[in-house]
């Protein structure tokens, strides 16, 4: 079994230092967006040391799964790189190096990387990308009499300023592992204070179901250096380019785990339900299913199944039909204490379906609207005691769609293809020509039709520079955006918000024609010595039309206060 939690995130302090005040003034101009190939160079350094034969990629800000660089280049001797060729847009500057990492001002929308706002033609130079050498983490983990544990993954833990603390993924999973020795290296660790832990139990900041892997015995969720108390954890702390030796992790006496064993029947006429598949997860307080993990077979002839390898705990049981299935599955809830667990039912039903048309608003005589059947939906429901099932569907040619299994409760259909097509933007839901604000609402074993799900399609473009009054922008500028297209309470696109570059370019198309309001967020990195002061903020409205580019310039002044 394995758990399905994962996380990806990275954390930076940021502290505010120099009082700003932005003050904008804008100047707008239609122009037609036909652009020539650009060109990028700059240099990479290690510290203070050129980053010598280094790869140096180009990849869309607006990434997908499997994407290919815009561009590519290697740095020479003395770090430098060019790469010429690049389309107009907005990018990410990304190099790479094992046990190197991005400074914090360079890992941005959640990935490592430079933001370059390139316009049509344009040859920028003098892009520097600074890596640093992260620390490294190594130790040994054994068990009670003193063996070592194989095959064992290390969790580490970032703890902040507060004692909050926040799982850390490392881009090398290998490095987790132990090996036949025990022993484990994690390198590329960001310079920070963190908490390690092996084994097996729930953990709000890791969370995992509790599974023994392999046998009926498991070791209890244990932290540096033999606790299994978060809070008597010891904290190691490292710095840029250090190594932290011996941080060991001396496991207890291994736990016995249990069996969960019981049959999948049909709600309606109690038969057993062959071949489907099975999972468990924990359950919190609100009694909801948590950290879900699934067994490596399906039900058999009787529609029995078997969990083994379950730690003391609190968890629910469930079934898992097909994403075409009509069936969906309630949750059996169970407790694990100190022996087996054994005739636990679990019960399928008949789901409710909702089947419509898709609709693409402004799309007439547009060039690069994405095809009908380029789209996926996906809807969203749930309540307690039902298991949570994520329904996906393709619509067809004619943009029509059926989507199955559903439970009963308020349905939320989102777009779900990805990378998003620019330009498509979900304005509204109608069922039988009423707008469904808060989601659909679905009855049991219900046939809902007569759905419409209406996208828009837009072609407008933004683009903007924001200027420091009487002075160049400032070391350390930070510039946060966003957009928001006027009387709605959300932004429906599904896309990134823009983000300014170190010159202050800034970028985004694929809008619906319309009004938005552009805000922006002035804030400046602390400089050692200096005092902390708050941001500042400014809105204003920006008109957007179809097949046109609205250039915005935002004027920051350094020396007014917020109004």
């Amino acid at each position: 079994m394995y758990s399905s939690a994962r996380t990806t995130a990275l954390a930076s302090t940021m502290i505010f230092v120099l009082a700003v005040t932005v003050v904008a003034a804008s100047r707008f101009q239609s122009v037609q967006t036909k652009q020539p190939n650009g060109s990028i160079s700059g240099r990479v350094s290690i510290g203070d040391l050129p980053g010598r034969r280094l790869t140096v990629l180009l990849v869309s800000a607006e990434y997908g799964p499997n994407e290919r660089p815009i561009a590519r280049a290697t740095t020479d001797l003395d770090g430098h790189f060019q790469m010429t060729g690049v389309p107009a847009g907005q990018y990410l500057l990304q190099a790479f190096a094992p046990a190197l990492i991005v400074t914090p001002s360079d890992n941005v929308m959640g990935r490592p990387g430079k933001v370059i706002n390139l316009t049509a033609g344009e040859a920028l130079e003098g892009v520097d990308i600074t890596l640093t050498r992260g620390a490294a983490i190594t130790g040994r983990v054994s068990d009670a009499d003193g063996e070592p544990l194989i095959q064992e993954n290390v969790r580490l833990l970032a703890v902040n300023e507060q004692g909050g603390k926040s799982s850390v993924y490392l881009p090398y999973g290998f490095m987790s592992t132990t090996d036949d020795r025990g022993l484990y290296r994690l390198f590329g660790v960001p310079a920070g204070r963190y908490i390690l832990c092996v084994g097996v139990g729930v953990d709000t900041n890791a969370p995992t179901t509790g599974m023994a892997g392999s046998g009926n015995r498991y070791y209890p969720l244990t932290y540096h250096p033999d606790v299994t108390d978060e809070a008597k954890a010891t904290v190691v702390e490292v710095a840029a380019g250090s190594e932290a030796l011996g941080v060991d992790i001396v496991l207890g006496r291994a736990s016995k785990a249990y069996s969960v064993s019981g049959r999948i029947v049909d709600a309606d006429t109690g038969k057993p339900i062959v071949a489907i598949l099975y999972g468990y997860g924990w359950t919190d307080r609100e009694g909801r299913v948590n950290s879900t993990s699934f067994a490596n077979s399906t039900s058999g002839a009787r529609g029995e199944f078997r969990l083994d390898g379950v730690a003391p705990g609190r968890y629910s049981a469930f079934a898992y039909p097909t994403p075409d299935s009509e069936k969906y599955s309630d949750t059996a809830p169970f407790t694990v204490s100190d022996s087996d667990v054994a005739g636990i039912e679990i019960k399928v039903h008949r789901g409710s379906s909702i089947s419509g048309i898709v609709f693409i608003e402004g799309a007439e005589g547009q060039q690069g609207v994405p095809r009908l059947s380029d789209l996926r939906l996906n809807v969203s429901s749930g309540s307690l005691n039902v298991a949570p099932v994520g329904r996906v569907v393709t619509v067809a040619a004619d943009g029509s769609f059926r989507i199955p299994g559903l439970q009963r409760g308020i349905a939320s259909l989102r777009l779900s293809t990805f990378p998003t097509p620019k330009g498509l933007s979900l304005l509204r839901v109608e069922r039988d020509g009423v707008e469904q604000k808060n989601g659909i609402e679905v009855g049991l074993a219900e046939e809902i039709s007569g759905v419409r799900v209406v996208f828009g399609y837009g072609t407008g473009a933004i683009r903007g520079q924001v200027q420091v009054e009487g002075s160049e922008m400032p070391p350390g500028a930070m510039m946060f955006l966003s957009l928001q297209r006027s009387g709605t309470n959300e932004p429906r696109q599904y896309r990134r918000p823009p983000v300014a570059d170190s010159r202050g370019k800034f970028a985004v198309d694929g809008l619906l024609p319309g009004e938005y309001e552009l805000s922006l967020t002035f804030q400046v990195r602390p400089v050692s010595g200096s005092p902390q002061m708050s941001p500042k903020f400014v809105k204003q409205t920006v008109t957007v039309t179809n097949g046109a580019e609205t250039r915005v310039t935002m004027v920051v002044d350094l020396n007014e206060k917020n109004q």
